[in-house]
């Protein structure tokens, strides 16, 4: 490998492993929240990340071409790992539904369920307020 191209090759890999400290934030972010309804966007964001870096990595000049140009023995490793990217993105989509789904069902039903509660209980507050007041402050006559 001529000096340039191996400079090329060099910067080709710190980039990747740039990228890939990055991916990892997002993923770091994305297990930390508990809140599903900001994970939605986090998954939204990985998916289109990892697009755009699969991408990067089977280009011409990219991850498979660094490698296979300094370490053609390592080729079928490679072939692996890129079919493994499908799988990501696929992995990522499903992820993605059963955040939708949890939103739209459980998570929807436990919201529903919590607001139902907020009302039976304000209404049952306010009565006893007005329970309270009519007790005290209404003059019956009676002493």
């Amino acid at each position: 490998m001529a000096a340039s191209e191996k400079e090329k090759a060099i910067s080709t890999s710190e980039s990747l492993l740039e990228e890939h400290r990055e991916l990892r934030e997002l993923m770091e972010t994305i297990c930390a929240t508990s809140d599903l309804s900001v994970m939605l966007p986090l998954l939204d964001e990985l998916k289109d990340e990892l697009k755009e870096h699969f991408a990067t990595e089977e280009a011409p000049g990219g991850f498979g071409t660094v490698v296979s140009e300094s370490a053609p023995h390592k080729a079928s490793v490679v072939d692996h790992l890129f079919a493994e990217h499908k799988e990501f993105l696929i992995s990522v989509q499903r992820l993605h539904e059963a955040v939708e789904n949890c939103l739209a069902g459980p998570v929807a039903e436990v919201r529903t369920a919590a607001a139902l509660l907020k009302r039976r209980l304000r209404k049952h507050e306010a009565q006893e307020n007005e329970l309270l007041s009519d007790s005290l402050y209404t003059d019956l006559g009676g002493g």
